[in-house]
């Protein structure tokens, strides 16, 4: 999350800068600033950390079917394959 915190400060600062440079006025700009700053870490954080939660999630769920179909053409039984994958899959 560290990496976005830097995406976050560059891009409020890219619309600083935007702003400022059409407005030319440098309390216009501080109020882009502060607004986009409180967007990103507020609002946006969020949104990206469900993101990538949801996608975790997603990429476990993948798995354990890959692994239950693998081990159940391999084992032949339903009981037993889901006893391999559920030794070798993550607590979550």
């Amino acid at each position: 999350m560290a990496k976005y915190n830097v995406l976050f400060l560059i891009l409020s600062m890219i619309f600083t800068v935007v702003t400022y440079l059409s407005t030319s006025s440098i309390i216009c700009a501080v109020i882009v600033f502060m607004t986009s700053v409180l967007y990103f870490y507020i609002i946006a954080r969020s949104i990206i950390s469900k993101y990538l939660n949801k996608s975790s999630l997603y990429h476990s769920c993948y798995t354990f079917i890959n692994s239950f179909i693998i081990s159940l053409s391999i084992k032949g039984s339903l009981l037993s394959a889901f006893k391999a994958v559920k030794l070798n899959m993550d607590k979550q």
